[in-house]
């Protein structure tokens, strides 16, 4: 049924997501703090690239999750902040993302 079987647990989740509304414009770090949140580009990708952003909080049964998202450097209009587009929240079990994992956000 997915990662957030429970709507509430969704929710949280998209809570933490939606906090990359208010990214900073400093593309060129290498990694950061979002909010209360910690972010880091994910290596081994060519540019542009994904990152991930951390995420502390126990969710749905699920820790050390993570959302990858692509800084997309697009301003709509009558809108200040560039546009930011989530591409997965997962779990992560490990330090690395595999090479499928790459090629899946790229």
């Amino acid at each position: 049924m997915g990662l957030f079987p429970k709507r509430r647990d969704y929710q949280e989740a998209r809570r933490n997501a939606l906090k990359l509304a208010w990214w900073p414009d400093s593309g060129a770090a290498d990694a950061g703090q979002v909010e209360d949140l910690d972010w880091e580009w994910i290596k081994g990708m060519k540019r542009p690239r994904a990152a991930e952003l951390r995420i502390s909080d126990r969710i749905g049964g699920h820790n050390n999750l993570r959302i990858i998202f692509f800084l997309a450097g697009v301003v709509l209009p009558n809108e200040p902040l560039g546009r930011i587009w989530t591409l997965a929240i997962l779990q992560k079990k490990s330090m690395r993302f595999t090479d499928r994992d790459l090629q899946v956000f790229e």
